[in-house]
């Protein structure tokens, strides 16, 4: 017993011993890993290395195998660095069966020499052996960890890396986004790592060309390194860079240069001005100020970057000679066209010197000075500089026959005929298409575009027909199954699967088409040219449609905004002309058509929801992924359009009209607002009103003075045109008329209201006494005034006794609508629902001044529209730093509710807190028949997206603003019979009064509404509310369900005017029912 006592006794002193050994020896190695870090981050690779092996060893010592195999992985980073690949492949090797033995092949351990090992052979660019490391570190951490875990990202974000590499983007990107959504699960929602994968993300959409996406990601990162970092990490530079290559790329100079700044302010401070991080800023900085058009610090910039590039790489690099061309082209721009040619001289020289003067890197740049220089309309010497090009083209590839070769030809000739020379022109284009033709194939989008700058030398020389042959050539050669040389035959692309390589050139031909056949009639007077213009505008129409379901980038929705009103604008006097000519009414109702499908369009391009209600973010990011995948593809397509990817094209084309197809199901709204044909007819409208009705749709060309207006009748239809240049003036002097009410502005109004009610009314409705209700469907600023404020006949009576006098509205009901298509597509979708309750009243009041109403950013908001409205409204959203009191709106709803009493029926009331925007979010749908709002509404004509609703804001609500603006009513489910905003506002801006009105009412509709009464100026107080409750006691009163809400408003404005008080049209005419 004693001799076990005595062994247990000798056995804890050497454990004891052995673990202070243990404990001193970890501790050193520590030490000796924290010195490594030191010299490694000193670029002393050997001394880190030295102090690796050393820490390695003592864990090797006491079989701390993991912890030995980890400073290995540490010592193969060190050969990464020095680029000694085989060494670090040799280390790699001999841990990988250390790992093996110690720990098995599914440990977290071989998995990290696999992922190491992936990258050595990256870096060696072999990158087949460096995927299947990747690949199997990835499935090595499946099976430990699942799916969900931080170690799977950094599998995904390695193989994205790889795909990268490769030029792969889109596979890339997929595999990041998989990172990123598995972070957004598992980490805290501002964790670094979820900004980092919101970097890589944002990087993968840029290299696919998708900045839209890219910036949401960079935003989203920069909320949280904001929140985490200090203002001047580098971290915070780097992304300021990145969001400003993003916004140029999609073409906000402004907003690159603003973030580029940013990076350089932060990085000078880091790095000081002598690094080539600093110098590539300046420069990048630079282009932006050049964009902009501050020549003067672009200089400044350019100047600081090729001292630093001089500094670093010397007076003849690459770096020197591509800061010497950015220095010309500003000079270029600032008209000094001698020194700007120094520089792109001196800029040769040094290309000479590095490459030799038989080098296609010189010709490179010679093509690069000769466009810079062709963009700023100096095409002769930019002739000099391609010519010189091709010389070096020619004496490096000893032939023609070279793609490069092409491109000079193409752009020499391209350079002739914007100097109005068509005949070096065309020889030049011919030359190029030689080529082409040889290389790749008549079936080529480059191919397409020659064809297509032939033609446009042709239409310089004004020989049309030769135009139009080479403009088909150009449809054969950029449409798969198109091969018809007729010049008045276009593609068939009602067929969704029709292939074409590039969409904008093909809509660019079609257009070219019309102009040309345009000029052929001009010549010969032959209406048969207008009508195949005419085609050619229908198949113009079919590829916008398909370009508008597709679009992806904000900077190709802007282009079909450019479009549309070009294409529609002329499309519609075109088929007027022929109407004229021909006297065929297919072509009055092919106008009509254009005429309202321009205006359907506007509304879509006005902003927008940034989510939808009842649409799920997954649905969403679907078709966000299909979208991004079609204009991936499509780039590809245009650039090297090859089997396997028009192929690829079909194939997702298919899936994306599968979800076109299941979204209509499942998600009809939406559908309806983003999928839907806009295909408005005059047959449809005239099957959808009565005998008693008239549409009257007026629509304003931008690019003319003049006003189509189209009357449809149950059985006819007419047209007149208001050809007068300064009725937009007429109209902007009777509505502030209108806001007054002494004599001579009242004498003003009724010469005015008269004369108006000539021009805006056809005669034929005035002389059909059948004829009681009028649908307007405004155009332009003829949104800004109400009918039924005009005059029908002269009034020579006393001119403050506005009862007697002889206003539209005595004579129809006149109801509004924001496009034709509009209309006969929501007519007849009115459902027979059963509400919960019949109406309710919200009313905020505003009348608490102690507690704060709005936020700063709310009240900025507020105060920028306010600035934009011209009327003389008692009330304004904001009196000082306060919302403007509503105090009578109190007694306004009380009233309403207290009728419905009355009529046994279930009102609600909500006032001051409890009428707050959580109220409105959470309406079911259903729930109210009525919803009638008495709070300041408020359309911004500027600025839409600022378009909203005021409710009461609790300032502990840290979610909720106190607003419903116009992008956040799309997320409402609201669905009543009538909603009324009994308080409106409405002001001036670049968008068209109407166009405003409209893209706010379109909101609305989309939350279910059937009906919408606002008023196109603020009426505050006794009269407002007095007009409100009558309109509804009319409502409880009437069981005739014709055009129920317009008679009903009809017959409350008539008892106003005939009462005398409010008679003047100032108080009751505002007020307008859009219905659908």
């Amino acid at each position: 017993m004693k001799k076990i006592i005595s062994l247990l006794i000798l056995f804890t002193i050497i454990n004891n011993t052995f673990s202070q050994t243990l404990i001193k020896d970890t501790l050193l190695a520590r030490t000796y890993l924290i010195k490594a870090d030191k010299f490694q981050k000193e670029s002393e690779f050997d001394s880190s290395s030295e102090y690796l092996i050393k820490a390695g060893n003592i864990y090797s010592t006491h079989n701390l195998n993991e912890a030995f195999l980890e400073c290995e992985l540490k010592r193969v980073d060190l050969f990464i660095y020095k680029r000694e690949l085989n060494k670090a492949l040799d280390i790699l090797s001999q841990g990988k069966q250390k790992a093996i033995s110690t720990s098995g092949e599914n440990s977290d351990i071989y998995a990290d020499f696999c992922e190491k090992t992936g990258f050595v052979y990256l870096y060696a660019k072999k990158y087949s052996e460096a995927r299947n490391q990747q690949i199997k570190a990835l499935g090595i951490r499946k099976k430990i960890h699942g799916i969900n875990h931080i170690k799977i990202t950094d599998s995904y974000n390695n193989l994205a890396l790889l795909y990268a590499k490769t030029g792969e983007y889109y596979k890339s990107l997929k595999l990041y986004e998989k990172a990123l959504q598995i972070r957004k699960q598992i980490l805290p929602e501002d964790d670094l790592r979820i900004a980092s994968s919101l970097l890589n993300t944002g990087r993968a959409y840029m290299k696919t060309k998708n900045p839209d996406f890219a910036l949401k990601c960079f935003s989203e990162a920069m909320t949280i390194k904001k929140k985490k970092l200090n203002a001047y990490n580098q971290e915070l530079a780097t992304l300021y860079a990145e969001t400003g290559s993003t916004f140029r790329l999609s073409g906000n100079y402004e907003k690159a240069s603003e973030n580029y700044e940013k990076a350089l302010q932060i990085t000078v401070r880091n790095l000081g001005e002598n690094s080539k991080e600093i110098a590539s800023l300046f420069a990048t900085a630079a282009k932006m100020l050049d964009y902009t058009g501050k020549y003067g610090k672009a200089l400044e910039y350019n100047e600081k970057a090729l001292g630093i590039f001089k500094n670093i790489f010397g007076e003849e690099s690459s770096a020197v000679a591509k800061i010497l061309i950015n220095t010309g082209e500003v000079y270029l721009k600032m008209n000094n066209f001698k020194v700007a040619v120094e520089k792109f001289n001196q800029s040769l020289e040094i290309s000479k010197k590095q490459y030799e003067t038989w080098n296609l890197k010189v010709a490179e740049q010679y093509t690069k000075i000769g466009l810079i220089l062709s963009e700023n309309s100096k095409n002769n010497a930019a002739i000099n500089y391609f010519n010189n090009a091709l010389i070096v083209q020619q004496n490096v590839l000893k032939s023609d026959n070279h793609l490069e070769v092409a491109e000079s030809y193409k752009n020499i000739g391209n350079a002739y005929e914007n100097d109005g020379e068509y005949y070096p022109a065309i020889e030049n284009y011919d030359k190029s298409l030689e080529i082409r033709l040889k290389l790749s194939g008549n079936k080529n989008p480059k191919t397409a575009e020659l064809f297509f700058l032939k033609a446009s030398a042709y239409k310089i020389k004004k020989d049309y027909f030769s135009e139009l042959k080479f403009l088909q050539k150009a449809l054969i050669s950029n449409v798969e199954n198109f091969d018809l040389q007729d010049i008045s035959q276009n593609p068939d692309l009602n067929n969704n699967f029709n292939l074409y390589y590039d969409q904008k050139l093909l809509l660019e031909t079609l257009i070219e088409k019309t102009y040309a056949f345009k000029n052929l009639f001009l010549r010969s007077n032959n209406p048969d040219f207008l009508k195949k213009a005419a085609d050619a505008y229908g198949a113009a129409d079919l590829i916008i449609e398909r370009i508008r379901k597709t679009a992806l980038l904000s900077k190709d929705k802007k282009y079909l905004d450019d479009k549309i009103s070009e294409v529609y604008e002329k499309a519609t006097a075109l088929c007027m002309l022929i109407y004229n000519k021909t006297n065929e009414n297919n072509y009055l109702n092919k106008a009509f058509f254009y005429a309202e499908k321009n205006k359907a369009y506007i509304l879509c391009s006005l902003p927008q929801a940034t989510k939808f209600a009842g649409i799920s973010d997954s649905i969403l990011n679907i078709e966000t992924n299909l979208l991004s995948d079609l204009a991936y593809l499509r780039k590809k397509i245009s650039e090297n359009p090859s089997d396997k990817d028009k192929s690829k094209l079909i194939g997702l084309y298919k899936k994306y009209q599968s979800f076109i197809y299941e979204s209509k199901q499942n998600c009809p709204k939406y559908n309806k607002l983003k999928y839907k044909d806009y295909s408005v007819t005059v047959r449809k409208i005239q099957n959808f009103i009565n005998d008693s009705t008239v549409v009257l749709s007026y629509f304003a060309p931008k690019s003319a003075n003049y006003i189509y207006v189209f009357s449809i009748g149950k059985r006819d239809t007419h047209y007149h045109i208001i050809k007068d240049p300064n009725f937009n003036n007429k109209l902007k002097n009777y509505r502030k008329h209108l806001f007054s009410q002494n004599e001579a502005s009242v004498k003003a109004y009724t010469e005015e209201a008269f004369a108006l009610y000539n021009e805006l009314i056809p005669d034929f409705v005035k002389n059909k006494t059948s004829i009681k209700h009028l649908i307007v469907i405004p155009g332009g600023t003829i949104g800004m005034i109400p009918f039924e404020s005009l005059l029908t006949e002269e009034y020579f009576g006393n001119s403050m006794n506005f009862t007697d006098y002889p206003f539209l509205i005595k004579r129809y009901s006149v109801t509004y609508s924001e496009s034709g298509d509009f209309l006969q597509n929501t007519s007849s979708e009115i459902p027979d629902s059963l509400y919960t309750d019949d109406w309710v009243g919200i009313a905020p009041v505003f009348d608490k001044p102690d507690i704060k109403m709005i936020s700063k950013e709310t009240y900025n908001n507020l105060k920028k529209t306010q600035q934009t409205f011209q009327t003389n409204s008692e009330t304004r959203i904001l009196s000082g730093n306060h919302i403007s009191y509503l105090t009578e709106s109190e007694k306004e709803v009380t009233d309403i509710n207290n009728e419905f009493e009355i009529s046994e029926k279930s009102p609600e009331i909500d006032l001051r807190d409890e009428a707050d925007e959580e109220f409105i979010q959470l309406i079911d749908a259903e729930e109210f028949k009525y919803i009638h709002i008495a709070s300041h509404a408020f359309i911004n004509s500027e600025n839409p997206s600022l378009s909203g609703i005021l409710f009461a804001h609790n300032s502990d609500d840290d979610e909720n603003d106190g607003v419903v603006y116009m992008n956040e009513i799309y997320n409402l489910n609201l669905n009543p019979e009538l909603l009324v905003l009994s308080t409106c506002e409405t002001g001036y801006g670049k968008y068209d009064r109407n166009e405003s009105i409209a893209g706010f009412s379109k909101a609305i509709f989309y939350t279910g509404t059937k009906n919408i009464i606002l008023s196109l100026w603020e009426v505050s107080g006794e009269p407002r509310a007095e007009l409100m409750l009558n309109f509804y006691k009319n409502i409880l009163n009437t069981n005739d369900l014709n055009n129920q809400y317009g008679n009903s408003l009809r017959i409350t404005k008539l008892k106003l005017i005939e009462d005398g008080s409010y008679a003047h049209p100032f108080y009751w005419s505002p007020f307008i029912l859009i219905e659908k």
